[in-house]
C-alpha cells in the first residue's frame, strides 16, 4: 500500500513535503506511547488482539495533537493514515526492543518519503520528454514503480544474495 500512496503523493501540487514532519513525529510518538502498554500488559496477559485497535486510536489522537501544533498543514489523506497505522503496528510487533521499534518506524517513514521523491523526480523527467501519448503519465509511472519494487526486493529473492550455491 505504500507504493500506491507514494504514487498519489508524487503528483505536482502535493503537500507531502510539508506533512513529512507530522508523519515522522506522529509515527515515532505512537510507537513510544504504545510500547510500554503492549510489552508490559497486552502481550503478557494475552490481550494482544487489542493492539491494532489501540494503535489506530493512539495514532489518531497523536496526529490530531500534531496537527494542532503544526497549524497550516493539511490533514493527511485517508490512504496515508492506513499506511502509517500499518507502520506503527509493524514496529510494535517486529521490534525486539524499544529502540528497534523506533528504528523500524523511522525507517518506514524514511523509505516512504524516499520512494515518493524518486517517483516525483521520474514524473518531472518524463513530463518534457517525447514519450508516445499512450505511454505518457500513469503507464510509465506504473512501469517505474514495478522497476523500483524489483530494485528494493530483488535482493530478498535472489540466490546471489542468499548465500546459497548452485
Amino acid at each position: 500500500y505504500g507504493m500506491e500512496r507514494s504514487f498519489f503523493e508524487s503528483r505536482r501540487g502535493s503537500r507531502f513535503y510539508s506533512r513529512l514532519p507530522i508523519l515522522l513525529v506522529s509515527s515515532l510518538a505512537s510507537v513510544a506511547a504504545l510500547w510500554p502498554l503492549v510489552t508490559a500488559v497486552l502481550i503478557p496477559y494475552r490481550y494482544d488482539f487489542l493492539v491494532p485497535v489501540l494503535g489506530i486510536l493512539v495514532y489518531s489522537v497523536i496526529q490530531l495533537l500534531c496537527l494542532s501544533v503544526f497549524r497550516g498543514n493539511p490533514e493527511a489523506p485517508a490512504g496515508e493514515k492506513v499506511f502509517l497505522f500499518g507502520t506503527v503496528y509493524l514496529a510494535l510487533y517486529e521490534g525486539i526492543s524499544f529502540t528497534d521499534s523506533l528504528i523500524i518506524a523511522f525507517s518506514a517513514v524514511l523509505s516512504f518519503s524516499l520512494v515518493t521523491m524518486i517517483l516525483f523526480a521520474i514524473r518531472e523527467r518524463i513530463a518534457p520528454s517525447n514519450v508516445h501519448a499512450d505511454w505518457k503519465g500513469v503507464p510509465v509511472i506504473l512501469i517505474c514503480m514495478g522497476l523500483l519494487s524489483l530494485a528494493f526486493y530483488g535482493s530478498d529473492v535472489s540466490w546471489w544474495f542468499s548465500g546459497a550455491t548452485r
